[in-house]
């Protein structure tokens, strides 16, 4: 076993996938909201202000400018997401030649999953233009 490579475990031809997910700024605390405002401005010449903070937070101000300020200066930047496995089981291909499974339909909206983890939206008319059962081979 030395040496050996280490492949991802795979249960009846499906593999896990690594899905990143935004947690949404309701579900994130004062630090955590600061943390992805300074990872959002951090790209530009800008720093976050409180402003932008109780836009953030939908107008709710459950930190004063100070202790806004304060965190801007002790946290260090961070998107704020999570990260979760999902058996990935693929349903469909591009016009690539990639797989994807859908893994929500909602009114209007379809939400895939790429084999690389990546996700994404599409709609019923984009889905029958766009993809082909997995089972096909690809063109």
């Amino acid at each position: 076993m030395e040496r050996q490579p280490v492949r991802p475990l795979s249960i009846g031809g499906h593999h896990p996938v690594r899905i990143r997910e935004r947690i949404p700024g309701r579900a994130l605390s004062p630090r955590g909201v600061v943390a992805r405002l300074l990872w959002a401005f951090s790209s530009s010449n800008r720093r976050p202000s409180y402003v932008d903070y109780l836009a953030a937070r939908n107008g709710e101000a459950d930190l004063t400018p100070e202790s806004f300020e304060e965190l801007c200066r002790d946290t260090p930047p961070n998107p704020g997401f999570s990260y979760r496995e999902h058996l990935f089981r693929p349903q469909l291909r591009d016009r690539e030649g990639k797989l994807y499974q859908v893994i929500r339909i909602s009114q209007g909206r379809i939400d895939l999953l790429r084999e690389d983890g990546t996700t994404g939206t599409t709609t019923r008319e984009e889905l029958d233009l766009c993809f082909s059962p997995a089972e096909e081979p690809p063109a």
